[in-house]
């Protein structure tokens, strides 16, 4: 109910659009008796009373209803109110000579009585109801031919509004159903959010746990090894200088070990995509998507291919992602050269582009990360280019075995 006339609460808080056409319809009824009908003041004011008391009926009937213990009591209550105010009106009206626009009269309660989600058939009862008392009342006057040809106009009025008020009241419950469900959705996805986070959390505090746990165990036993070979050459160092040397050998070889325990250890920290692939297939990935965005890449692989570390792995994948992705974005290129060449002691990563090039290079955040890359393996990385001459990005990595000890991946 309302649903037309507002919002109902038992504060008694009233939606203003409702109460405005409520009040304009009933304003309507009153203006054509006022000054085309020929009631007595007298009977007028009785009239406008009443008409009043319907509105308000009309307006405050959930209030109304809900101060029954029974609900459909109160409905019927209400109900057969409206009906005996409308039908005293209407007699009202119908004493003069004109009864003007007395059948919107009914047209209030009509609307409110249909957007309850009653039974079809007792809605189409309380309709029939409301239009009779109309009718009744132009019957009592004017007869049964009179009534009968009002009730003939009137009849499709009445339905149109019957199965429009039906259809919003459909429509508004849909939406209402609608966005309960969203809420519900938007704090089942806040509570998702809240439970990812926190399993993200307790995800990385494992796995942070077990890392140490790692370096812990296999760097602390490097460090103990070191720390006692050390100790042992220099104890020998003046009478045994051989044994010495040899025991040097033993500290450098377990260094390298150690090192590149760390260094896996700090690969494992990071996402891995390339988890499992041979250069060739994640380079031909690389690719294929430069491809995609309409330059031609000719792959190519030169030397006595080989199994690359991991760390090598990501080195390279990483190179080759921010050198495709400045191809994309800067070199209007027409054509990508990408070249892995496998040495005796390093392995090069080669990309080199025909695109416009530039007079002055400036370091950003992705040429930045490549150093920093190539660095923690021992790396380096150059860059060529001029105006109208493309760019080329060459990286060159020791393979992990070779890699200098004093570096710090």
């Amino acid at each position: 109910m309302s649903e037309l006339l507002g919002p109902m609460d038992d504060t008694r808080q009233t939606d203003m659009a409702g109460f405005v056409a409520l009040v304009a319809v009933y304003g309507c009824v009153l203006g054509t008796s006022r000054y085309d009908n020929d009631l007595s003041a007298g009977l007028f004011g009785v009239m406008t009373l009443l008409c009043v008391l319907l509105g308000c009926l009309v307006q405050y009937s959930d209030a109304v209803i809900r101060r029954f213990r029974d609900q459909r009591l109160g409905l019927a209550a209400v109900y057969f109110a409206e009906i005996a105010l409308c039908l005293k009106i209407s007699q009202i009206e119908f004493s003069g000579r004109d009864p003007g626009l007395i059948w919107l009269l009914a047209m209030p309660p009509l609307v409110a009585l249909c957007l309850f989600r009653l039974r079809w058939w007792v809605t189409l009862l309380g309709i029939l109801g409301l239009l009779s008392t109309v009718l009744l009342a132009n019957f009592d006057v004017r007869g049964w031919a009179s009534t009968q040809r009002f009730a003939f106009e009137l009849m499709p009025l009445y339905i149109f509004v019957s199965v429009f008020a039906t259809v919003m009241a459909r429509e508004s419950q849909m939406r209402r159903e609608k966005e309960a469900l969203a809420e519900q959705l938007a704090a089942a996805n806040q509570r998702l959010r809240a439970y990812a986070a926190e399993a993200e959390a307790w995800a990385t505090m494992r796995e942070r746990n077990r890392l140490a746990r790692d370096i812990h165990d296999s760097l602390g036993h490097y460090l103990t090894a070191v720390n006692m070979l050390a100790a042992a050459a220099s104890a020998v160092l003046r009478e045994k200088p051989e044994q010495s040397i040899a025991m040097l050998a033993q500290i450098q070889n377990t260094v390298k070990q150690g090192l590149h325990e760390v260094r896996g250890s700090v690969a494992s920290l990071r996402e891995d995509p390339i988890a499992g692939k041979t250069p060739a297939e994640f380079l031909s990935e690389l690719a294929e998507v430069t491809r995609r965005q309409g330059a031609e890449v000719t792959l190519s692989f030169e030397g006595s291919v080989r199994p690359l570390e991991p760390v090598l792995n990501q080195v390279i994948y990483r190179g080759a992602q921010e050198s495709l992705t400045n191809v994309r974005k800067y070199a209007e290129a027409d054509h990508v050269w990408l070249t892995l060449l496998f040495g005796p002691d390093t392995v090069t990563f080669q990309c080199r582009d025909d695109g416009r090039g530039c007079d002055t290079l400036t370091g950003g955040f992705g040429l930045t990360g490549l150093r920093e890359r190539a660095k923690m393996v021992g790396g380096t990385v150059s860059f060529e280019t001029a105006p109208g001459q493309g760019f080329c990005v060459t990286l060159t990595c020791p393979y992990a075995d070779a890699a200098p000890t004093e570096e710090n991946p």
